[in-house]
């Protein structure tokens, strides 16, 4: 795979595209405000990320998280029935989503996903995978499943 290359026109798509009413991270900079000023930052932006890509390296600041204790199920006694959120800087999720769909499109243009493959995926999901497990267990093929989740 070739080095991501991130440009201010995709940065600038993105600010634009932000939800104004998610939370804002530790860094305390808010996704409305982002949007509202992504003329102004996607050229900055894109040369943090770029130089970040590069260097492999991180401004500490935008490593930092807020984590918030979320109940799942059973005794509230107990903390192995809560899981660990962690809510990051919109900075770096904005970092991550031009990464993300850097990767995606790699291995989608490169035939990489397997046929299995329908979480996290644009156009499938847990539906098309059960109507093709359906399909499956009509035609009498064999049939392997794996749950994650506990």
């Amino acid at each position: 795979m070739d080095p991501v290359v991130i440009e201010k026109d995709t940065v600038l798509r993105l600010l634009q595209h932000l939800k104004p009413d998610k939370s804002c991270g530790p860094d305390d900079i808010h996704p409305r405000i982002m949007k509202a000023i992504s003329d102004e930052i996607a050229e900055p932006l894109a040369i943090l990320f770029d130089m970040s890509l590069r260097q492999s390296r991180l401004p500490r600041d935008l490593k930092d998280a807020i984590i918030s204790p979320v109940y799942k199920a059973g005794s509230r006694d107990l903390v192995s029935n809560y899981r660990p959120v962690s809510l990051t800087s919109a900075v770096v999720k904005l970092m991550e989503k031009i990464i993300r769909i850097a990767v995606v499109n790699y291995v989608e243009g490169h035939n990489l996903f397997s046929r299995a493959q329908h979480g996290f995926r644009k156009g499938i999901s847990c539906l098309t995978n059960l109507l093709i497990a359906r399909e499956d267990w009509a035609f009498r093929n064999p049939l392997y499943s794996r749950r994650l989740d506990k």
